[in-house]
Parts: structure tokens; sequence; C-alpha cells
């Protein structure tokens, strides 16, 4: 049962706050239609009886269609415009109430429960609003009373029973409005401290991330710093194969104390070239040969750049005092050399490197 009322009190709203705002709307309305209910019921028990006026049972019956029609609006989402409601259909009929039986009766409480209303249900400026109505509703009645334009005005002893039916409801009325701001402060600061746990918890989660985060930027630190350091240490080794090579592609071969061999082998470039010079110069100054042999066997090409390296070979051999000897000319070689029409003057040719190394013998007078 209580899960069907709950069911009945509850909004389904997408907003939060709509929900809970339709959610508070209801439960006011029930606070106030059970009662006022109760109260139109003891009103025309007494009107029957003949204890009370019927504006007392007019006044509990006839709040209930608007708190209906409140309900209504709340649950189809319209919960501002229904907050206005109950709060102007209860200020009106305290009003009607009072310019009936006059003042001195009940309808003070029905003030005090329309403020209160507003209050809850609207905001602060609003409750002041009828604040000020009811004051001066209550004065305005209460001059016409003294008046005597109020001829239908009653004693407050023709009223005693439903004035004590209506100050005991309307203070059940009262209390049930505290109990209901009293919960939804609770639930606000039941709200708040799980707020207040879930900012703890993530903060806290938050900075266990940042320090694992910190541990991993550090350790992926050190691995890149471990990972640059292989890396220059393979280049390193890398350029120093690449020396070796480049050593290894022009290699100067002492053949005798004074006689050395230089073989090039395949395509010569302008790198090679340079290569090739340095390392004929290094060997004739390392040696101190007087001759070098300079091999292109294996050698498939020569253009007009390669022929011109080997004749400035031949010099540069020559003004450290040494002679130079090309060797291994095959007849593609030469018949290249001759189309190119470039002079070889200066540089002493052999067919092979045994024919270059027997001259160079016969020059040195062995």
């Amino acid at each position: 049962m209580i899960k069907r009322i709950s069911s009945w009190i509850t909004p389904v709203e997408e907003d939060p706050e709509l929900a809970r705002r339709g959610y508070l709307l209801n439960l006011v309305l029930l606070g106030l239609a059970i009662p006022g209910f109760l109260f139109g019921l003891v009103s025309a028990i007494g009107w029957v009886l003949g204890l009370s006026p019927l504006v007392g049972a007019l006044a509990g019956f006839g709040v209930q269609p608007f708190y209906l029609l409140a309900y209504w609006l709340g649950r189809r989402g319209r919960v501002r415009l229904a907050a206005y409601i109950p709060v102007v259909a209860v200020f009106l009929v305290m009003v009607a109430g009072s310019a009936w039986v006059g003042i001195g009766h009940a309808t003070l409480i029905g003030y005090a429960m329309v403020t209160l209303t507003a209050g809850i249900l609207i905001n602060a400026p609003t409750a002041m609003l009828f604040v000020l109505l009811s004051t001066v509703a209550y004065v305005a009645v209460g001059a016409a009373q003294v008046a005597g334009k109020l001829p239908s005005a009653l004693p407050p002893t023709s009223t005693l029973v439903a004035d004590g039916a209506a100050l005991a409801l309307g203070l059940t009325v009262l209390v049930i409005f505290e109990w209901l701001s009293s919960r939804e402060m609770n639930r606000l600061l039941r709200q708040s401290q799980e707020a207040e746990r879930r900012a703890q918890e993530y903060a806290r989660e938050l900075e266990e991330s940042r320090g694992l985060l910190e541990q991993r930027v550090e350790e992926r630190t050190r691995e890149l710093a471990e990972s640059s350091e292989q890396l220059r240490a393979a280049h390193e080794e890398q350029r120093r194969l690449w020396e070796t090579m480049r050593a290894m592609s022009v290699p100067v071969i002492p053949v005798l104390n004074d006689v050395i061999v230089v073989p090039l082998v395949g395509i010569v470039d302008a790198e090679r070239a340079d290569l090739f010079m340095t390392a004929l110069l290094d060997g004739l100054e390392r040696y101190r040969a007087r001759v070098a042999i300079i091999d292109i066997t294996g050698v498939p090409m020569v253009d007009s750049m390669v022929a011109n390296y080997l004749v400035q070979a031949a010099q540069a051999t020559r003004l450290l005092g040494a002679q130079a000897i090309l060797v291994g000319i095959t007849p593609d070689v030469a018949e290249a050399i001759v189309d190119l029409g470039v002079s070889l003057e200066g540089l002493i040719t052999r067919a092979d490197l045994q024919s270059g190394v027997e001259y160079a013998l016969a020059t040195r007078g062995r």
C-alpha cells in the first residue's frame, strides 16, 4: 500500500530538480487534502447537528478539486504552474470564509497554511507576498465587521466545533509542513554528504591515477633513455663499421718494401674516388712507397670522371716522388677511354697486376 501511494506521488521526470519539486508538490497536496477533507466532514456533521455553519463543509470539500487539478498538472510536468493552485485556492477560501463568518475564528490557521505552502512550493518572495495579502484581507474583513457591514459574522461560541476542528487539523498541517521541510533539509544534507564523499573518493582516485601516471611516465622516460642510449651505441657501431667498410673498399696492399698495390673494385663514384685518392696518398706516405700500382681490373665501366680521377691520382703520386702504374685495363675499358678522348699521359699502363709488379721490380733494379 505504501509503495502504491509512493508511486502516485512520485512524478516520472527526466529532470532531477523537476522531479524533486513534483514529489514535494504531491506531498504538500496530500498533506492539505486529507486534513481539508476531514475538516469538511467534521463541519458537515456539525452543520447537520446544528453545531457549526455550512461554510466549513463547503470550504473543506470545495478545495479538493483544486488539489486534484494541481496533482494532474504536476504529473504532466507543469510543476511550477501546479504549485500556485493550492496556494491561491486556500487563500481564496480563507478570505471567503472570514468574510462569511467574520474574524476571531480559525481562519488565521488557514492564512498560516497559505504562507507556508507558498514558501515550500514556490519561493520566499511569493510567501512574503501572501503574508501581505493575508494581512490586508484579515484587516479589511475585521474593519468591515467592526463597522457592522458583515451581517453574517458569527460569534466564536456558535462555531466552537468547527473552529476546534479547523485548529486541530490546521496545526496538523503545519506539523506536516514542518516535517516536510525537515525531511527535505535532511535529504539535501545527505545528498551534500554523499556528494562530498564522492568528491573525496574522486580526489583520492585522481591522486592515485596521478601517481600511477607519474610512475608510468618515469618508467617510460627511463625506457626511452635506455633506448636512446642503445640507438646511440648502435649508431656509433654502425659508423665504425661504415668507416671500416669504406677503408676496406679501397685497400692499400704493400707487396714490396717500396711498392704498394691499390685495387679498385665496382662502380666508382665521386665519393669512392675521393676515398681512393685519400687511401693512395696515405699508403704512399705510410709505406714510403716509390711505386703505386693502381689495379682497375674490377672496374666494369670507366667514364670521363673516373679517367680524370686516375690522371689526378698519377699526378698526385708524382708530387710525392713516386710513380703510378695502371694495370687491369680490359678491352672494354680501353675502348671507352679511347672513345672519351681522355689522355692518360703520365700514367704507365700494363695489362695485368703481374706485369705491373714485374715492371716495378725492373724499375727498382730487382
